[in-house]
C-alpha cells in the first residue's frame, strides 16, 4: 500500500516538473514570424496549434504578396476590402469563405483601376501556389473530406519561406497605389446603403412584374 502511494506521488511530481518545460517549448514554437503576424492581423489566429486551412493561408499570402510587390498602403487597403467582403457572406455560406473574400477584394481593385487585371492575376497565382498543402490546384477550407489544414506554427514558417522565394522571382518593390485604394474603399463603404436600397428596389420591381403584392 505504501509503495503504491509513493509511486503516485512520484508520478505527480514528474508531471508538475514537466509543465514548465512544455510551456517553454510551446513558447519557443510560438515565436511569431512576419508571415505569422500577417495571419494574426488578417484572421486573428494566434495559438501555435491553431488549425489553418489553405483558404486561410491564401488570404494571408495575398496580403503579403501585395505588400511586397505594391507597397504597405495597398496591402492595408486589401485587408479592409477583404474584411468587407467577408461581411457580405453569401446566403449559401455557413461561414464566410476566405478564398471568395480574397478574390472579391482583388476583383474590386481591378474594377476600381487600382490594379490591372495582369497584376491581380499575378498576386492571386503566387498566393495560390504558396498556400498549397496537398499539391493540388484547388484551395480547400477546413471542413469535410476535402479539407487541407496545417498548424499556425508550421504555416508561419513554411509559407513564409515559399513566399520569399516566389516574391523574389516575381520582383519586389512597393508602389504608390495606397491612396487610390483608400479612396476607392471609402467610396465602397459609402455606397453600401445605396446598393442595399437598389437591391431592395429591384426585388420589389420583380415581385410587382410577377403580380405579387408588396407591403409598405
Amino acid at each position: 500500500m505504501k509503495t503504491t502511494q509513493r509511486t503516485v506521488q512520484s508520478t505527480d511530481v514528474q508531471a508538475v516538473t514537466a509543465q514548465p518545460k512544455r510551456k517553454k517549448a510551446e513558447a519557443a514554437t510560438a515565436e511569431t514570424t512576419d508571415f505569422g503576424r500577417v495571419i494574426q492581423t488578417m484572421l486573428g489566429r494566434k495559438g501555435a496549434s491553431t488549425e489553418m486551412s489553405e483558404e486561410d493561408l491564401f488570404a494571408a499570402a495575398t496580403f503579403k504578396v501585395i505588400k511586397e510587390l505594391h507597397g504597405v498602403e495597398l496591402a492595408r487597403d486589401f485587408k479592409s476590402a477583404f474584411k468587407l467582403a467577408r461581411i457580405e457572406k453569401l446566403p449559401n455560406e455557413i461561414v464566410a469563405s476566405n478564398e471568395r473574400a480574397t478574390k472579391e477584394a482583388l476583383n474590386f481593385f481591378v474594377k476600381s483601376t487600382i490594379l490591372t487585371k495582369e497584376q491581380a492575376n499575378q498576386i492571386r497565382d503566387i498566393a495560390a501556389q504558396v498556400c498549397q498543402l496537398d499539391n493540388k490546384q484547388a484551395i480547400w477550407d477546413e471542413f469535410g473530406k476535402t479539407k487541407a489544414v496545417t498548424t499556425f506554427a508550421d504555416a508561419q514558417v513554411t509559407i513564409q519561406e515559399r513566399l520569399a522565394e516566389a516574391i523574389s522571382g516575381a520582383g519586389g518593390g512597393g508602389g504608390d497605389e495606397g491612396s487610390e485604394g483608400a479612396s476607392a474603399l471609402a467610396r465602397k463603404k459609402a455606397g453600401y446603403a445605396a446598393s442595399e436600397q437598389a437591391t431592395a428596389t429591384r426585388r420589389s420591381s420583380r415581385r410587382a412584374s410577377r403580380g405579387v403584392k408588396t407591403v409598405g
